[in-house]
């Protein structure tokens, strides 16, 4: 809900980004956090307007995406609605070395 409620809040984004980045470190949490919506919501802040550009927020949702995508489920999900941005984002920030790496592991991931 906080993250569908502050999809403008960069920060609020971060920081719960970052938060459920801790707390998803087992498959029965990510199975658990598949099915509260967090894909969704995600994937919904990674297309909204420019935000594939924000090297700093798409970074934090990429590193929940790579602990969510040890589902199948999930990973389907992030396939589908998240890739897109993520693609943009490595056109955009080709030169961020730091997300490209990120990038590069996730979509390494999702391909597995």
């Amino acid at each position: 809900r906080i993250l569908t409620e502050n999809v403008r809040k960069h920060d609020t984004i971060r920081l719960c980004s970052q938060a459920l980045c801790k707390c998803i470190v087992t498959t029965e949490a990510s199975e658990i956090a598949g099915t509260q919506g967090v894909v969704d919501a995600l994937c919904d802040i990674a297309k909204e307007g420019n935000n594939f550009a924000n090297a700093a927020l798409m970074i934090d949702i990429m590193k929940v995406f790579q602990n969510m995508c040890q589902i199948e489920i999930n990973a389907q999900g992030i396939a589908r609605y998240a890739s897109i941005p993520i693609l943009r984002g490595m056109e955009t920030l080709k030169t961020n070395a730091i997300f490209m790496n990120v990038a590069g592991t996730l979509i390494g991931n999702l391909a597995v």
